[in-house]
């Protein structure tokens, strides 16, 4: 009888235990095992860099960075080279419960309300800055993408569009993560994931492809050369170089590629306050480059200056972006601390709320 008890007993206790155990197993909480899937849009990221999960991509990044910055990299600051955590979709909701997890998440804009992630105190603040590079992706894009973006009067945030679909009207974000995150060079990854596109898929999102100064992200051997510019052609639209200020540019002049500005009356009579001239001149009297006034990167023979590939299939949106470039940085030479938003933000940064910015 005894003995029959304890058998009894120990049937309980183990059906206890089995049932304990399916409880746990269903309380997994959904945002974690919906990471165990990778949704279809995130596939397009992994595929560029030959991944297939998040730690191949964080390897992939890393490796990409360290085979082209032979001078740079054992130098590099260890927080750039300090993995970022990446989740691979997700809800608002999700998004918002389970934001000590991650650093960047590959959304769709069908799931993720980017604004509510912004309410919630989420995203990273890029300045108040038309020049940053944050605005300056965001000005390419879409009136439809647009809208989908977080809208504040001044900010604008690391969030960056990596492909949209006008049929289904989906756009698939990559968005960075600052509440109860430790220090990552988060908005760095993103950019990176960001650059690896293709030109085409760049230029059916952005309409046009920028090569821009990796500098701003201490990368410098990152950015296109006027050796890349030359060989790769098809590829730019518009680009940034920084050159000797005695250089003239005669390759890529000889090959063709770079618009003359003076056939517009806009840039032909500029007159900027800094103390780079308006134009770089050929021999025959055809601006051929213009630069702009960088204060931080140059070196003391050294001048930056963007030339706009006078075969683009996509010129009229290079020259609006070589117009709305050049108008940000003029502003940005010239101004000041506004005290309209010192007082409303406490923001003593040259900043300019974006109903202003009319260029």
């Amino acid at each position: 009888m005894r003995m029959s008890i304890q058998k009894s007993a120990w049937k309980r206790a183990l059906a206890a235990a089995c049932a304990l155990a399916c409880l746990l197993a269903f309380a997994i909480p959904p945002a974690r095992a919906a990471q165990q899937e990778i949704p279809d849009f995130c596939q397009p990221i992994l595929e560029a860099w030959g991944a297939t999960n998040e730690k191949e991509l964080q390897d992939a990044v890393l490796a990409y960075w360290e085979e082209n910055q032979p001078r740079d990299w054992k130098s590099l600051h260890k927080t750039i080279k300090k993995p970022v955590v990446i989740r691979f979709g997700g809800t608002t909701k999700e998004l918002i419960q389970t934001h000590k997890e991650w650093d960047i998440a590959i959304v769709s804009s069908r799931e993720a309300d980017l604004q509510k992630l912004l309410d919630a105190g989420m995203l990273i603040i890029r300045g108040g800055s038309p020049n940053n590079e944050a605005a300056l992706h965001q000005w390419c894009l879409p009136e439809a993408v647009q809208e989908k973006l977080p809208q504040h009067p001044l900010y604008y945030f690391a969030v960056y569009c990596y492909q949209y679909n006008a049929e289904t009207d989906e756009a698939v974000f990559l968005v960075c993560n600052q509440k109860k995150r430790p220090l990552r060079a988060t908005a760095t990854w993103a950019r990176q994931m960001l650059e690896r596109r293709s030109h085409g898929k760049v230029r059916a999102l952005e309409g046009i492809c920028r090569k821009i100064d990796c500098e701003c992200f201490g990368m410098p051997e990152l950015s296109f050369t006027e050796e890349d510019l030359l060989a790769r052609p098809d590829e730019w639209d518009w680009a940034f170089l920084r050159i000797a200020k005695d250089d003239r540019l005669e390759r890529l002049d000889a090959a063709g590629l770079l618009y003359d500005f003076s056939q517009d009356e806009y840039w032909a009579n500029r007159k900027p306050e800094w103390k780079e001239p308006a134009g770089i001149w050929s021999a025959d009297g055809r601006m051929i480059a213009v630069p702009y006034g960088e204060l931080i990167y140059n070196g003391p023979n050294e001048i930056s200056i963007f030339v706009v590939n006078a075969q683009s299939q996509s010129l009229p949106k290079a020259l609006a972006y070589a117009k709305h470039y050049v108008k940000g940085r003029e502003w940005g030479y010239s101004d000041y601390e506004d005290p309209e938003i010192v007082k409303k933000y406490n923001d003593h940064s040259v900043a300019i709320f974006k109903e202003n910015v009319d260029w």
